[in-house]
């Protein structure tokens, strides 16, 4: 077993999806992590409303968290997620909160990332959690900033299974090869891999072994959860069509939970390349002559992860 690593010193960037709340929800809740700051990225939900709906979370979590947003747009061209999928992620169905206690930051992300990582010897992990795009402009910005990560952990890619982005509605998808993190902003995960920075994907190779299901769902209902535990249950709940029609998956949670708990994951190094011409632009390939190498998580165990997920929010 990999030895756990202590995340005392952590920064999200997420696109704010229902399962990017939960994920951060799921770290809120544990004392062996401290969050510095929330960065929003370009990607389920638009930037504004993402970080509205992660400050409704640290509401009603009564958590003074930083939230900065970032850059509204990927670093080249202008693909996005489905817009129905989009305004879902911007109204986000289950969260509520009676009063916002705290504002956004009036700094931008990228701009809150260089000054955090310049000229400190104060080494943080990211959790990317959604497109890479405020990352890869902070590495073009200031290469030397990516001497203070230690490690970015990033839900993305799809390498030996079929990738999720398919036509949804008036979206027409170009490629069965990719998954969306990537798919939005491949130049910017591209980047990321060049820098030499320590990477450990959590693609969708893991996160399909753990699905969230009716069982899941009823054992989370029947759980003695906190506050944020609470918050979760009424996204889990008003996502239940997904949930009965097999589609709703622990993406981001499984990332969070690899973050803290390594075990949940089987991991491997690999090198790798990320494609960045059409029509498979965002695939990310496992090959022999791959030009960067990184730690990828093939497999993940259902039991560990739903476990360690719940007990999070029924501690005391």
């Amino acid at each position: 077993m990999e030895k756990e690593k202590t995340n005392k010193n952590l920064i999200i960037d997420t696109d704010v999806g229902q399962d990017d709340l939960m994920a951060m929800a799921f770290l809120l809740s544990r004392s062996d992590v401290k969050i510095e700051a929330i960065t929003i990225a370009n990607g389920l939900a638009h930037v504004e409303y993402g970080a509205r709906n992660v400050l409704k979370m640290l509401s009603v979590a009564e958590m003074d968290i930083p939230v900065y947003i970032g850059n509204p747009v990927p670093l080249m061209g202008d693909r996005e997620f489905p817009k129905e999928w989009r305004r879902f992620s911007d109204i986000m169905p289950g969260v509520h909160t009676e009063k916002m206690l705290y504002d956004v930051q009036n700094d931008n992300a990228v701009d809150y990332l260089l000054n955090r990582l310049q000229g400190r010897n104060k080494p943080v992990r990211i959790l990317a959690l959604g497109p890479l795009t405020n990352l890869a402009i902070v590495y073009q910005s200031s290469p030397e900033c990516f001497e203070q990560v230690e490690e970015i952990v990033l839900m993305g890619g799809a390498f030996r299974v079929p990738g999720n982005v398919f036509d949804a509605g008036e979206f027409k998808s170009p490629t069965d090869f990719v998954e969306w993190n990537i798919f939005v902003d491949p130049v910017a995960a591209k980047i990321v891999c060049e820098s030499g920075v320590k990477l450990f994907f959590v693609p969708l190779d893991a996160t399909n072994k753990v699905p969230l299901d009716w069982d899941f769902l009823n054992k989370f209902n029947n759980a003695d959860v906190n506050v944020l535990g609470e918050f979760v249950g009424s996204l889990l709940n008003s996502s239940r069509f997904m949930i009965v029609e097999g589609g709703y998956y622990a993406w981001d949670p499984l990332a969070a939970a690899a973050l803290v708990k390594p075990d949940v994951v089987t991991v491997e190094d690999f090198p790798v390349n990320v494609i960045t011409t059409e029509p498979h632009a965002g695939q990310t390939i496992i090959q022999d002559d791959g030009q960067y190498r990184v730690r990828i998580a093939l497999d993940a165990d259902r039991e560990k992860f739903e476990s360690e997920f719940i007990r999070s929010f029924t501690q005391k």
